[in-house]
């Protein structure tokens, strides 16, 4: 059981007067007391804050001006590979919410609240549950957008954004919060060093990226499948033995799409094989969020597994994962999604440290 000693005083020097128990939980109030030992600003001392529109009626089209939603934030960055966009016209109408490189993002709204997001786009705009956080520049404390961005998705930043974020059903940040925000200034060489980190990281992410494009369209090539396009159909005409065989007779699951596809791959001239006989399939494990810790042995979620990296965010203790050594991962599998968003992989190139994987999450090794 977790607890904390607060006084009534302490309750009134809030903007809000926040009485709820999560506002006070003890690695909050931790974290309040570290970022005390450093010269801090608030975050609207050193930019102005801004939250988006969705255009009304708005047709997203598959070009025009780019418009970023929070489903958007991948591990940090803008994923453009499946954004969408709006005319010129309707940017316009909402410049207010336009985009610059350099602008911070963070999901203010829902299920991804916290994510954090660095806009490398030079034009742009965002939806509502998005806010954008723009440094004023040479008139405010000098800060670096790189630093800022890494400070927001730190533990200093996040245990902040847990705290100040409120609401009951869903969950969601304003910018009366989000300017109470609390910032440790560093010495600029510091943030330098952070800049050009973070400025190489996102170059090395781009050339992952193409690098897996280029992997996808050969082998899209091999299959023949470079032109083919996925065709959603209303309607379509199946067999009563057809549902019989497969178990099933959800629409979806007969989707003609879906039959071009197993179509291609049975007729590729190297042969064919089901993932069961090639793969032998384990199950993970879910411990409980009742389990979760601030440190100790990474608990990775669907949410933290990507075709790139695995990331880091809920721990569990190192007595627990003794009892669940049987689900560490190995080096040469192939980590599968098959919750949430099913059908994310991701190829352990290197044997992982001290990990335990959620039940969300196939391990898939080769049997020869």
């Amino acid at each position: 059981m977790q607890r904390s000693i607060v006084n009534f005083s302490e309750l009134k020097k809030t903007s809000d007067f926040r009485i709820d128990a999560e506002y006070y939980h003890p690695v909050f109030l931790q974290n309040g007391k570290l970022l005390k030992r450093l010269v801090c600003i608030k975050l609207d001392e050193i930019s102005s804050i801004q939250f988006g529109t969705t255009p009304s009626g708005a047709n997203f089209k598959n070009d025009g001006v780019p418009f970023v939603r929070s489903q958007d934030f991948v591990n940090g960055y803008i994923d453009t590979e499946n954004i969408v966009y709006i005319s010129s016209e309707e940017h316009l109408e909402q410049i207010k919410s336009d985009l610059q490189k350099n602008d911070i993002l963070i999901a203010a709204v829902g299920a991804t609240i916290g994510a954090i997001g660095l806009c490398a786009i030079s034009k742009g705009n965002f939806n509502q549950n998005v806010a954008r956080i723009r440094l004023k520049g040479e008139h405010s404390p000098k800060v670096f957008p790189e630093f800022l961005f890494v400070f927001l998705k730190g533990r200093f930043g996040q245990y902040q954004l847990g705290k100040l974020n409120t609401g009951n059903a869903q969950s969601y940040l304003n910018t009366s919060n989000l300017s109470s925000f609390t910032i440790g200034v560093l010495r600029q060489t510091f943030q330098k060093i952070i800049s050009k980190i973070v400025r190489k990281s996102f170059i090395q992410i781009e050339q992952a990226q193409h690098s897996y494009r280029q992997a996808e369209g050969i082998l899209l090539s091999e299959l023949g499948l470079v032109d083919w396009s996925p065709k959603h159909c209303l309607s379509f005409v199946k067999n009563y033995s057809d549902t019989k065989r497969a178990g099933r007779m959800d629409a979806d699951y007969f989707q003609p799409k879906y039959e071009e596809i197993i179509h291609a791959i049975q007729s590729y001239f190297g042969g064919y094989d089901t993932l069961g006989n090639m793969v032998a399939i384990q199950k993970c494990v879910e411990v409980g969020s009742g389990e979760y810790l601030d440190a100790g042995v990474p608990f990775v979620r669907v949410s933290n597994l990507s075709p790139f990296e695995i990331t880091q965010e809920k721990y569990i203790a190192s007595t627990l994962y003794n009892t669940l050594q049987k689900h560490q991962p190995q080096r040469g599998e192939i980590l599968l999604t098959k919750d949430a968003t099913p059908g994310m992989a991701y190829y352990m190139r290197e044997q992982p440290p001290k990990t335990i994987l959620s039940s969300g999450i196939l391990r898939l090794r080769r049997k020869n």
